[in-house]
């Protein structure tokens, strides 16, 4: 599922943007303020704003589980592997949410695909059996 919003991102950071979707193997999205992407058992969502895209991806996990995995996954989140970008992690109804600012500056398809990477396993390891 894609949810677009009405106004458009500046052209460079749609190619960065398409540039990812296409590493992910995701096409046809139409690059927006707002994306927001459903892929198996992930949630990723992407909005611009004036200085930075704000990445976010999360996993859903049982609400009597989400406080442990939030605890599990917090300290583990290592600056060196997120490109010195700090990772806010936050419960969000059954959903854990690990998000991150990236510059417009810096911000490229390339770089964010290994992040969405890294953030992907953590997720995926806290979830893991208390889905």
């Amino acid at each position: 599922m894609v949810t677009p919003s009405v106004i458009g991102m500046d052209l460079k950071t749609q190619r960065n943007l398409d540039r990812f979707m296409e590493l992910l193997g995701v096409f046809g999205v139409r690059a927006d303020d707002h994306i927001e992407i459903e892929r198996e058992n992930e949630r990723l969502f992407f909005e611009q704003k004036s200085e930075h895209i704000l990445f976010s991806i999360a996993v859903s996990i049982d609400v009597n589980f989400i406080a442990q995995a939030q605890l599990w996954l917090m300290p583990r989140l290592n600056l060196e592997r997120t490109f010195g970008l700090p990772v806010r992690c936050f419960r969000l109804g059954a959903l854990l949410v690990c998000s991150v600012a990236c510059p417009n500056s810096t911000f490229s398809g390339d770089s964010l695909y290994p992040l969405y990477q890294y953030l992907s396993r953590m997720l995926a390891e806290a979830a893991k059996g208390r889905r």
